[in-house]
Order: structure tokens, then sequence, then C-alpha cells
């Protein structure tokens, strides 16, 4: 299911870069980084920046200030407190930051877990609130179709979430 979702994502990146928008797009692991990077490499989409683990974040910035890096796929601290080199006008979540969706034996989860899950989700999507172009139309998408689950489970778990696009 990975491999096909990663092909949705790459699908979704080809659309995108006819604009060649700068675009913050927020992994939640190195292995969603590369997966992401290799399928949009096979549907030729140009312009894409995913980093191998172990690339400064020194050496990441720059190389999506180039003019010739439209979507830069990042994870790790791009997601918290880091400065940009450059305004952006898309920030796409790839998936949810959940530390440990499975949670107990009863499904809940820890409350530090969700609290630190959802902190770095809105420190994620504050990168688009603090980005200093103004004027042009800025987007934000989740990419994270767990979001629509019916399950009670799973709305209880996103709610916090939603309340962060609310806000």
């Amino acid at each position: 299911r990975k491999d096909q979702w990663y092909r949705e994502v790459a699908q979704t990146m080809l659309e995108w870069s006819r604009l060649r928008l700068k675009t913050l797009m927020l992994a939640t692991s190195y292995a969603d980084v590369e997966g992401i990077g290799l399928a949009a490499k096979e549907l030729g989409v140009r312009g894409v920046f995913a980093p191998e683990r172990g690339v400064s974040m020194q050496d990441q910035k720059l190389t999506f200030a180039a003019d010739s890096v439209w979507c830069w796929v990042a994870t790790g601290s791009a997601w918290t407190g880091m400065d940009l080199p450059v305004p952006i006008r898309r920030l796409a979540v790839t998936r949810l930051p959940l530390l440990n969706p499975e949670g107990d034996e009863e499904g809940a989860l820890p409350e530090e877990v969700l609290f630190d899950s959802v902190s770095r989700f809105r420190q994620g999507a504050g990168r688009m609130v603090r980005s200093e172009e103004a004027g042009d139309s800025k987007w934000l998408v989740l990419m994270d179709g767990r979001i629509n689950e019916a399950s009670p489970w799973w709305r209880s778990l996103c709610q916090p979430y939603l309340q962060v696009l609310s806000e």
C-alpha cells in the first residue's frame, strides 16, 4: 500500500509542477522522503529535492533556495524551529505526525504522545503562516487520507488536528 501511496503523492506533485510554486512537503520519516522522491523521479517530475538521510539541514536549505528546485520533501527539523531560506507558497503535510498511531491495548494514545504529535503538526502548519510573502495566495494541503476515516477511534484521534486547521 505504501508504494501505491507514494505514486499517488508523486502524481499530485506532477500536477503541481506546472505552477512550480515553492513547496515544502513535510514527511514523517526518511523512508517516506525516499519513497516519494523515487516515485516522483519515476514519473519524471523535475525540480523536486528529496534528500537522503545524513544531508545537513544547512545544505538542504541551500538546495531548496535554488531556482531549479520548487519542491523540498523534508522531515525532522523541517517540522519545527527552522527558518526557511525562501518564502513558500504551498505547504503539504504528507501524513499526520503520529508518534505511535497504534496506542495501547485499548487503542488509546497517552495524552503526552498526542500532545507532542499535534504540537509538531501545529509547528509544521505554522510554516505557512510565518512565510513572509504577502499578497499571493498560499496553499496548505493535508495529504493524509486517514483524516477521513469513519471509525470513532480515528475521529477522536484526528479531532485535535482538525482543531489546529480551524485555528
